[in-house]
Parts: C-alpha cells; structure tokens; sequence
C-alpha cells in the first residue's frame, strides 16, 4: 500500500474537490438569488453565473484526475498483491497441488482479484463521492421534516445497492 498511498490521497483530494464542485451549484443560485434577484442588483447574479461556468468547465478535468489516479493507484496495488500470491502459491509444496485441483486455485484467484479491481477501481471511488455528497446535505435536511429525513435515509443504500448488484458482472 505505501508505494501508491500518494495516488490514493490525490485521488480522494480529487474526490473531495469534485463533490465541493458539485455542491457549490445550490449555493451559487442561492447567493445569486438572495444578493441579486431579490435586491434587484445584477452584478452577484453575473459573478455567480462566472463562477458557475468555470467550475463547470474544471469538473471533467478533476474527475479524469480522480478516475486515472485511483486506477492507477488500485492497478498497482493489484499487481503487487498478484506477485505476493503468486509468490506464496509457488512456495507452496507439491504435495498440495496433488490435494487441489488447479483450476480451482485459478478459479478462485482470479475471480478475488476481480473483485478486487472493481472495488478498487469504481466502487471505492463512488462510496467515497457518494457520502461526501451526502454528509452536508443530510446536515442541511436537519431543519426539514421528520419524515423527509427518514425517506432519504431509507432509500438512498437501497439506490446505491441496486446499482452496484445491477452494475457487477453476473457469474
């Protein structure tokens, strides 16, 4: 894990600034208007709109830097854990290969280390994202009702479960 502990922190510094990029729309319009349209002053409107088109400009950029960071990142980190397993598979004796089939040990390692590559690649990135995003605005629900709180807290895991169960490949 040390030789790609700087890609992984680049990519969640990635993360973090794609979800601060995302979050900061609602805020643009509500200082738009709040200090613009209400007060009839164009000039806050004008920089929000700004502000909001460079943001929106930048956010491909950070998310090709968090995609090719944390692929990276999790490509190395794979191939080191396939050179330790292969290494402890060949300091094995023969006297268990005699015991277990070989297309069952290739079978398992493979599909582990699949499994691996997707959480490494995709899902870790996505949980990381998705509660970031979520966090703030769970805070700022708080003054809402009772039962809105609990209808987003309640479906918000079933929406992302199904999409991973609906996302990984079937075996």
């Amino acid at each position: 894990m040390r030789p790609v502990r700087g890609r992984y922190f680049g990519a969640a510094a990635a993360v973090i600034a794609s979800t601060l990029i995302t979050l900061s729309g609602p805020a643009l319009v509500r200082y738009a208007v709040d200090a613009g349209i209400k007060k009839h002053d164009t000039h806050p409107l004008n920089v929000a709109a700004i502000i909001f088109l460079c943001l929106a400009s930048l956010k491909p950029f950070v998310v090709r830097a968090q995609i090719l960071l944390a692929a990276t990142a999790g490509e190395r980190f794979l191939h080191s854990l396939r050179v330790a397993s292969f290494d402890k598979l060949q300091a094995l004796p023969l006297g268990f290969y005699e015991r277990e089939r070989a297309g069952v040990l290739i079978s398992r390692l493979t599909s582990d280390v699949q499994s691996l590559n997707e959480l490494v690649r995709e899902a870790l990135v996505e949980i990381v994202g998705s509660a970031l995003q979520i966090s703030p605005r769970s805070r700022s629900s708080r003054s809402r009702s009772w039962w809105r709180r609990v209808g987003a807290s309640t479906t918000a895991p079933a929406v992302r479960t199904t999409r991973f169960a609906i996302a990984s490949p079937r075996r």
